[in-house]
């Protein structure tokens, strides 16, 4: 009798342990996964635009677009286009936070040879949330994150469709929460003939540690966090994806003082990125949609960058 229970004890032991394992190396497994296929498959084809004028000012015409896709999917644009329609232009392709989204393309003002665009991020629902509040919303957040890699593929399709826009001079403009985005849509599409990164970074755990100070309190909560944030959105780690932008250029620029972003996310985003790639390290915090001197200054440094790589 003893023996028969020792046995199925034995058994039950082995049978959780081989679940644990299993579940361990599904979960890695998980992790390590590369979604690009996914974010391929998840793009919608476009059935139908509505572009319609907004302002004008002294370079630019400036128009709201609305796309409607395949998978039902209605994505919320901003265009602006230089007045003179004579010629083909580059088009940058410019992405910010979820409170920015399309408005973003504002900012630009002496970038004025570029067909600009943006759009607003694919999420309608509650955006500000106390704590445990956020747990309903998460499936929904995560399958917008997620889906707004297919989402910049898809207003690149749209580009193409465009008389006035060089097709071999398509890049992507990433800032901040925009930054992944741009990385992971450049590892799919080789349409985007350029990258540039504004005060963004890998290792979302360590993004998530950064950005959280005020909201988190403890080093260990704000670890805790930032490991669960990375594990739920482990499709879109620009770490998996940032080498796959070579033999195409990337540029970095980064604030030494930055409080939202640590340095060592950049770091290590940079150090994975192949050749060729340029980083540059400005005495600056976090960069803001109202910090008008500071974004000049970074409109101008991609401007001269652009240039210089032959690519403006």
């Amino acid at each position: 009798m003893k023996q028969n229970t020792r046995r199925r004890f034995l058994i039950v032991i082995l049978t959780l342990s081989a679940l644990i394992v299993s579940t361990i190396i599904g979960f890695r497994k998980y992790l390590n996964a590369d979604y690009r296929d996914v974010f391929i498959k998840n793009k919608g084809q476009i059935v139908r635009t509505e572009l319609r004028f907004r302002a004008e000012d002294s370079t630019f015409n400036n128009y709201d677009l609305t796309i409607i896709d395949s998978n039902n999917l209605t994505i919320q644009c901003m265009v602006r286009v230089p007045k003179d329609s004579t010629q083909k232009y580059p088009a940058l392709l410019v992405m910010n936070g979820f409170d920015t989204g399309r408005h973003v393309i504002e900012l630009f003002n002496s970038i004025e040879k570029a067909v600009l665009i943006s759009f607003d991020w694919p999420y309608e629902g509650k955006r500000k949330f106390r704590g445990a509040d956020i747990g309903p919303f998460l499936p929904k957040i995560r399958s917008a994150i997620i889906r707004a890699v297919s989402v910049v593929l898809e207003v690149i399709d749209y580009l193409q469709t465009r008389a006035d826009v060089d097709q071999e001079k398509i890049f992507v403009v990433g800032a901040s929460f925009g930054a992944p985005f741009a990385v992971d849509a450049a590892a799919v599409d080789e349409r985007i003939k350029a990258v540039i990164l504004l005060y963004g970074g890998g290792d979302i755990s360590l993004l998530i540690q950064s950005s959280s100070t005020k909201q988190v309190k403890t080093a260990w909560g704000r670890k805790l966090l930032g490991e669960f944030v990375a594990a739920l959105l482990a499709p879109v780690e620009p770490m998996k994806y940032v080498e796959y932008i070579s033999p195409r250029p990337l540029l970095m620029i980064n604030g030494k003082s930055d409080q939202s972003i640590f340095g060592k996310s950049a770091e290590l985003l940079f150090e994975k990125a192949e050749d060729p790639k340029d980083m540059v390290w400005l005495e600056t915090r976090h960069v803001k949609p109202k910090m008008s001197d500071l974004t000049a200054t970074l409109e101008q440094m991609m401007k001269k960058w652009l240039i210089e790589k032959g690519l403006l």
